[in-house]
C-alpha cells in the first residue's frame, strides 16, 4: 500500500482585517486593554489573530496582510485583527482605541487551513 502525499506548505486565505489606532506605552498594555474590552463587552477575540504594531513599522509588518494597502491615518500603536471574511467588528471606538475600518486582506497559514 502506498501513501498519498499531500503537499504541505503556506497558503493564503481571504480575510477581513479590522484596524484600530491607539496610544499605549507598550504592546503589553495594548493587549491588556483588549482583554479588558473583550471581557467588559462579552465578545470573544482570537488573540492569535491580533497584532499590536508600532506606527513606524506598520507598513512593513502589515504588508503581508494586504494586496492593496489601506489609506489610513494611524496613531502611535495600530491593532490589527485578522478574521475570516465577513466577521463583524467586535467593537468600534472606545476610550483608548479609534476604529479605522475593515479591509479586505489575506492571512498566510503554514498548514493550509484556517477557520
Amino acid at each position: 500500500m502506498h501513501a498519498t502525499l499531500v503537499p504541505m506548505g503556506p497558503t493564503k486565505h481571504p480575510a477581513s482585517i479590522h484596524l484600530w489606532s491607539g496610544n499605549f506605552a507598550s504592546q503589553q498594555l495594548a493587549f491588556a486593554h483588549l482583554l479588558d474590552t473583550s471581557d467588559r463587552l462579552g465578545v470573544e477575540l482570537d488573540f492569535d489573530q491580533i497584532e499590536i504594531i508600532p506606527d513606524h513599522t506598520f507598513a512593513t509588518r502589515a504588508a503581508p496582510y494586504f494586496s492593496t494597502f489601506p489609506d489610513v491615518k494611524t496613531g502611535p500603536i495600530v491593532v490589527l485583527y485578522a478574521c475570516p471574511v465577513g466577521t463583524p467588528c467586535p467593537f468600534e471606538n472606545n476610550e483608548h482605541l479609534t476604529y479605522l475600518g475593515c479591509f479586505e486582506g489575506q492571512v498566510t497559514r503554514a498548514n493550509g487551513t484556517w477557520t
